[in-house]
């Protein structure tokens, strides 16, 4: 079965990384390979520079 795939916004990225709750879990899928996460490169962009 293939992972779930989710496209993530600044707010999560930035939430999950200083805060936790549910963006954090959210991240932590990611980085255990059970969700594939996608960004836009406009967002990046905007994380990038925050």
């Amino acid at each position: 079965m293939p992972n779930t795939k989710v496209v993530l916004d600044t707010n999560v990225l930035i939430s999950g990384i200083l805060f936790g709750g549910n963006p954090r879990q959210i991240l932590e899928l990611v980085i255990q390979g059970k969700v594939d996460a996608y960004i836009s490169p406009a967002i990046f962009t905007e994380f990038k520079d925050d």
